[in-house]
């Protein structure tokens, strides 16, 4: 999200507007942040569903000890 100033900022974030995410990013990609953007709380996946995901698990997965 941009805005020249804290206010627009604010109501850009609270109205949902943000520029597409460019495609030079994954379609799975694109999706997850299309779904993080939701305004409403209740339209967002779940943290639980989020650590679900086979992409974020790959990403995870990359950061664990193998212990």
């Amino acid at each position: 999200f941009e805005g020249s100033n804290l206010k627009q900022l604010v109501l850009r974030i609270c109205r949902g507007r943000y520029s597409p995410v460019s495609q030079r990013y994954s379609s799975e990609l694109r999706l997850l942040l299309q779904q993080l953007f939701k305004v409403s709380p209740r339209d967002r996946p779940s943290a639980n569903s989020l650590l679900k995901r086979p992409m974020l698990q790959r990403q995870i997965s990359k950061h664990l000890d193998t212990q």
